[in-house]
């Protein structure tokens, strides 16, 4: 009888003990930044009327000027970037952005969209670029060497930067 019980009690201290299989779950991540600190000139100059501000990176002069904005890696490839975009003048504008994704020293990819933003579109217009712009082979995008250009009219702001990524968060 006492080893029926030990036997019952070994039985039960295994199952109680004994792990589950685990199973990955994913979760879609986004980092965001405010378009001041993510974003620069391409071509520094203390005489121009773009600068970083609490409310993005705004173009308050009177010529366009290109605007670079990084996106800050994760060990985890994006799965779409956006930049969102507004007008700072109570106007209409058109401009231009390419997204490069990858490094020039090894394979680079461009992608050029032409924007419209609206000046009645208070939230800001968002672009975004995936896999499918560049290669949709890659299925993702590098998470690192990943940026925008912009050739930022006066009266625009970028007022953010969006990395959308997937991220194994175990079970």
């Amino acid at each position: 009888m006492n080893t029926t019980k030990a036997l019952m009690a070994a039985v039960l201290v295994a199952a109680l003990t004994a792990t589950a299989p685990t199973t990955a779950t994913t979760v879609q991540r986004v980092m965001e930044d405010q378009g001041g600190p993510a974003c620069q000139l391409s071509v520094p100059t203390t005489s121009t009327q773009v600068r970083p501000r609490a409310s993005g990176m705004r173009n308050e002069g009177t010529t366009s000027a290109f605007v670079i904005c990084q996106f800050t890696a994760t060990s985890t490839p994006f799965t779409q970037a956006n930049i969102v975009l507004a007008s700072i003048d109570g106007a209409d504008h058109s401009l231009s952005c390419t997204a490069m994704s990858g490094y020039v020293t090894q394979t680079a990819y461009y992608s050029t969209f032409n924007i419209f933003v609206h000046a009645s579109d208070t939230a800001g217009t968002s672009v975004g670029w995936n896999s499918g712009y560049f290669d949709p082979s890659l299925g993702t995008l590098p998470s690192r060497g990943f940026s925008v250009t912009c050739s930022l009219p006066p009266g625009m702001a970028i007022v953010g930067t969006y990395a959308f990524y997937d991220e194994d968060v175990g079970s």
